[in-house]
């Protein structure tokens, strides 16, 4: 029955998920920790509205950042959504939103995955792939394995390597990938700090597949994006500030470290 009340806010969000669903379809568009037993189950039309209007206001938001809240004075329901990640897929750009609903006394949390291609809404996606007929084989517990798209699978993972430097002999680059979709960097500038040595310049903010994923892209928290061109899973190729490809013969390759290295504290 609540389905019916349900299915016109999942097709203002832009779902495939067909009328008359049954449980375990909803369970795999990622909605099966939003609907099934679940305060949700208790909203009123307003309820559903504003439900789905922060999960929109939330997906075009940026990554760790402050969580959409909505409250419906009228019936007493209430919710929260944040990202949790942002990342590409052959739908398009795509979110991981995690968040909690309350009504009628009852509170709950749940994860959904959201996608929206060039020019569309943001549809409800299944939070997984679907299963292949073969099972897959075990993948190697060492090193990461990469998606078809390039970019190491298992994270965290690190890149580092020695690039150009306009007014010092080179820029050492160090970054981390993290599966939250955050980032760190550290640019060290070489002969640049006190007595010689080197001096570390560290950024951190949300990172992005992008052009699927041909492209990752990091947004730093003061709002500044770096681009890098993903060559295959072990190297990463810094690009210019338009996203071009720099006409040079120096270097601007950064290589994966195996095993993992995460960046030292700073001193």
């Amino acid at each position: 029955m609540y389905q019916n009340r349900v299915m016109p806010w999942l097709i203002l969000l832009g779902t495939w998920l067909a009328a008359g669903a049954t449980a375990p379809a909803t369970a795999a568009s990622g909605l099966g920790g939003v609907l099934n037993n679940s305060p949700f189950t208790q909203f009123t039309e307003a309820d559903y509205q504003q439900f789905f209007a922060a999960v929109g206001q939330a997906a075009e938001g940026p990554v760790g950042g402050p969580a959409v809240n909505w409250a419906n004075a009228a019936s007493s329901a209430r919710g929260s959504v944040n990202v949790l990640r942002a990342y590409q897929r052959p739908e398009g750009d795509c979110r991981d939103l995690r968040g909690e609903n309350t009504a009628r006394g009852r509170s709950r949390s749940y994860r959904v995955t959201v996608c929206r291609a060039p020019g569309s809404q943001w549809r409800l996606m299944a939070s997984e792939p679907p299963p292949s007929a073969t099972p897959p084989k075990p993948a190697a517990a060492a090193a990461p394995v990469a998606r078809s798209d390039g970019f190491p699978t298992t994270l965290p993972a690190s890149f580092s390597g020695m690039l150009p430097c306009a007014d010092c002999p080179g820029l050492q680059y160090h970054i981390e990938f993290h599966d939250d979709g955050s980032y760190r960097m550290r640019m060290t500038y070489l002969e640049r700090g006190a007595n010689g040595a080197g001096k570390d310049v560290d950024d951190a903010g949300a990172w992005q597949l992008v052009l699927d994923g041909q492209r990752v892209t990091l947004r730093s928290d003061q709002n500044t994006t770096t681009t890098f061109a993903v060559r295959n899973p072990d190297t990463l190729r810094l690009l210019d500030k338009n996203g071009k490809e720099i006409s040079s013969g120096l270097n601007y390759d950064l290589k994966r470290a195996a095993p993992y290295t995460p960046i030292e504290p700073a001193h």
